[in-house]
């Protein structure tokens, strides 16, 4: 049962206006585009957050998907129809790219950044780093998605993967496992760039995308293009990818309240604390030096001895977010432990255990946990938020003998889509191929 939303279809529409009906309609429009990919839905299972310190995230690969049809043009201009809620029908003009084909933040580049110009922008990375050719310089794109905006299932990230997938497709074979992994990093590289634009605070704390205030999520590009199956093991520290078993006879289910993002500006404020304390030390992420957590204290202490005024947060702040960070790290390597080892109850037990202390440190909004509480009550054995400190949406754990009974006991007000195991992006046609 991968679809669930007939159940409530007024509150889903508000949520997401591209049911799996309109999904499919147009199709005969969209075959007529150049090439068509797709990329699957990801979410969090356990190690919310530790990307920024360079720890150890699992994550899923669920069936829902967007879709990207694109042509390729000699426009110079990029357009985008979208008939997913919160994307708007959108353009950008190839000169005014916020990254150029060298792989650099151009002079046009400004905190707001739409889609189309997010996708030129990767179709730039891409030159640059020799994966596709100059010949084109404008995109004719559509975009839709079997899954919403906004509750932590990374329908930015998926759209991102499957276009990049479609423009390399006519030059190589996009089977190729190193080529997914360049497209990766490539589209880790963008993301980086894209978001070194809102580093201004004030420029943040304004904006209501979710995405600005968080790291780059370099685990759903990998997961969505790489994916092997199972629960995906992405340790940061040295970028390796591996899998482990699923959590045993339980399908996931997002459950949300059909509440809009609410992004936390202390997330925004840690993330900017630790990618200064990573510069200070010359390393991507702290992770990398030897005993981090008092390392960091030691020169965050410093900071505050040289400067008093500084915007750096207060040193029982900082150490609180550290031990919160190896905390998780620690609890997702017990995770992969146990699931490896078929101990999948304990492993549902951390799953808890990580939402609790995730919503002790960011303070969730009420509704996330009040739609957890009414899962377990409806017989989920864990659950915890889908993105925490961004999202009011939960990702609950329940029973596959009990799947029907849990949909059919959620309250009015609630949306629900089963989070069945899906696979990873693919171009699904080519007609210049």
């Amino acid at each position: 049962m991968p679809f669930c939303c007939s159940l409530y279809p007024s509150v889903w529409a508000a949520v997401n206006h591209c049911s799996r009906r309109s999904y499919y309609v147009g199709m005969e429009r969209v075959n007529q585009m150049e090439i068509v990919a797709s990329a699957p839905a990801t979410f969090n299972v356990i190690g919310e957050h530790t990307d920024a310190v360079g720890g150890v995230v699992l994550m899923g690969v669920a069936l829902p998907r967007v879709r990207v049809a694109v042509t390729r043009t000699t426009s110079g201009v990029v357009e985008v129809s979208s008939s997913i809620d919160g994307i708007e029908d959108c353009s950008a003009r190839w000169a005014e790219l916020p990254i150029t084909a060298a792989g650099a933040v151009s002079e046009h580049a400004g905190p707001q950044t739409n889609l189309a110009a997010r996708f030129g922008s990767i179709a730039n990375m891409l030159i640059n780093k020799q994966l596709i050719t100059r010949e084109h310089n404008g995109y004719v794109v559509e975009v839709s998605s079997e899954f919403p905006l906004g509750v932590g299932l990374g329908v930015v990230e998926a759209l991102e993967c499957a276009f990049a997938l479609a423009i390399v497709r006519p030059h190589v074979d996009d089977d190729d496992a190193p080529l997914r992994a360049k497209l990766a990093e490539a589209l880790v590289d963008t993301a980086t760039l894209l978001r070194k634009q809102c580093d201004d605070a004030a420029l943040v704390a304004a904006s209501s995308d979710p995405r600005e205030h968080a790291s780059v999520q370099r685990v759903r590009y990998e997961v969505a293009l790489r994916s092997p199956g199972g629960v995906s093991v992405l340790d940061y520290r040295d970028k390796s990818l591996t899998t482990a078993p699923p959590l045993g006879d339980v399908v996931p289910v997002v459950v949300n309240a059909s509440k809009p993002p609410q992004p936390s500006a202390e997330l925004s404020q840690m993330c900017r604390f630790l990618f200064d304390a990573a510069h200070a030390y010359g390393v991507s992420e702290i992770r990398h030096v030897p005993d981090a957590s008092p390392r960091v204290i030691e020169w965050l202490t410093a900071v505050h001895s040289v400067k008093p005024d500084s915007s750096a947060p207060a040193v029982p702040v900082a150490q609180r977010w550290l031990d919160f960070l190896d905390g998780e790290t620690q609890r997702a390597q017990q995770t992969v432990a146990l699931l490896r080892s078929r101990r999948q109850r304990e492993a549902a037990d951390v799953l808890q255990q990580s939402h609790c202390a995730v919503a002790e440190e960011f303070s969730f909004p009420t509704a996330a946990d009040a739609v957890g509480l009414l899962a377990a009550e409806r017989g989920a054995v864990a659950y915890r938020a889908a993105h925490g400190g961004h999202s009011c949406a939960v990702i609950a754990y329940v029973p596959s003998a009990s799947i029907d009974r849990f949909i059919a006991d959620a309250e009015a007000g609630l949306s629900v889509l089963a989070l069945d195991p899906g696979s990873r992006a693919e171009v699904e046609h080519c007609a210049v191929c």
